[in-house]
């Protein structure tokens, strides 16, 4: 860190393009560093040096560096409570991405951003725009109505369906719908706060693309929620049924995958 630091101190008398480039990997190698020892406001710092010394053209010239870069930059500036720059470093991802799943680190860093801000709506919105994306839809004013027909479509989707049955799904393989996963796992929290009704949809769609794609470990976190919205029917068979199964699916996926 300390020589990272020195030259930094100098970069601006720097430019050569060669070692501009250097400096920037240097920064991006003492961020990833800081990031590692959780030490979130440093490796902002890192990050955001890094992004001062890309070249204008960086996202013709590098893209995947870029992309990288400004994921990290906007994660690290999440949590390290910089709300400027997670809006800055996320819109930036956004306009420059080239495809939907480019653009999933930046959208899921706001909906987790706002959601820990208490601006659970800003949170949800974020949830929307990139499940439509990602070709995911929800009624964004759900009503009783909404709740009735999808919950009786997923107890007939489940119907004679026994935890093994379920477990014995394949894996899912699709990026596509283990990042629209992804981005349901993360919403059910605002939408719990903010609207019950959303809350349920949000878990039977979850049942929906597990049923349809194959399991992954967010299949066993929807189970799981799954088990929540039974118990408030009181069916505590179905409620033991799910919760175990979750707990096989979130012991059969590894933690770190999408």
């Amino acid at each position: 860190f300390d020589i990272v630091n020195h030259i930094n101190q100098g970069k601006e008398l720097i430019d050569d393009v060669e070692e501009l480039y250097a400096l920037t990997k240097l920064n991006i190698e003492a961020g990833t560093k800081a990031k590692k020892a959780s030490a979130f406001e440093l490796a902002f710092e890192y990050f955001d040096t890094a992004l001062q010394l890309l070249p204008k053209n960086t996202w013709q010239q590098d893209y995947q560096l870029t992309l990288d870069l400004y994921n990290d930059a906007a994660e690290m500036a999440y949590l390290a409570v910089r709300a400027e720059f997670v809006e800055k470093y996320t819109a930036e991802i956004l306009k420059n991405a080239k495809t939907v799943l480019d653009t999933l680190k930046a959208y899921t860093v706001r909906i987790a951003f706002y959601g820990s801000q208490g601006n659970h709506e800003k949170s949800i919105e974020n949830g929307y725009e990139i499940l439509e994306k990602l070709d995911v839809k929800i009624p964004r004013k759900p009503n009783k109505l909404h709740i009735i027909t999808q919950l009786i479509k997923t107890k007939i989707r489940l119907r004679g369906k026994t935890a093994d049955d379920l477990f014995a799904l394949p894996q899912m393989e699709s990026e596509q719908w283990k990042a629209a996963m992804s981005v349901l796992s993360m919403v059910t929290g605002p939408s719990y706060i903010y609207s019950t009704n959303l809350f349920a949809l949000i878990v039977f769609k979850m049942i929906e693309l597990s049923f349809k794609y194959g399991n992954n470990r967010f299949a066993g976190f929807g189970y799981a929620v799954y088990g929540m919205v039974l118990s408030g029917m009181m069916d505590l068979d179905g409620v033991k049924m799910y919760t175990d199964l979750s707990r096989r699916l979130l012991n059969a996926y590894p933690q770190d995958e999408q």
